[in-house]
């Protein structure tokens, strides 16, 4: 009941179903669900733990990406194909494996060809293309990171 009244009378944008006479507006069938967006998946592969761990604070503090951490060359491969990360950055020098050994690889699996890759190499001074890949030179500083994870995710 509401103000004394008895609510038998059909309204069809009120939900009568609700106990002690109490009503609200029903909610449409199209409600959107109050979910977050999906965060971007970026794979860093460096056979240096200290650099994986800094790219992926750095990366993760925005909040607009997950970062998966890869230290063996030899698992890069595998660790792309099961995290299907929407962008790579990749050591260019590993003990275990090249890292152009590694890009080669991805671009040749159909589900991976499309991933962007960037080399992080500590043998050049600047930013820069290796065999057309694109490259930040290490140590890296978070802004510069960020900044390069940003524009390869829209173009």
């Amino acid at each position: 009941m509401l103000w004394g009244w008895p609510l038998d009378l059909p309204f069809p944008e009120y939900d009568h179903s609700l106990k002690a006479g109490r009503i609200r507006p029903a909610m449409p069938d199209t409600a959107i669900p109050d979910t977050p967006l999906e965060k971007k998946r970026i794979l860093v592969v460096d056979d240096n733990v200290g650099m994986t761990t800094l790219c992926r604070r750095f990366l993760e503090q925005i909040g607009r990406y997950v970062v998966r951490e890869e230290n063996s060359g030899q698992q890069a491969v595998a660790t792309a194909r099961n995290f299907q990360p929407h962008l790579i950055y990749l050591d260019r020098k590993l003990p275990d494996k090249d890292g152009l050994q590694i890009a080669i690889e991805l671009r040749a699996d159909p589900q991976m060809k499309a991933i962007p890759i960037v080399f992080l190499t500590g043998s050049v001074e600047r930013s820069g293309l290796i065999e057309g890949v694109p490259l930040l030179s290490k140590p890296i500083r978070g802004e510069e990171l960020v900044r390069n994870a940003d524009e390869m995710m829209q173009g």
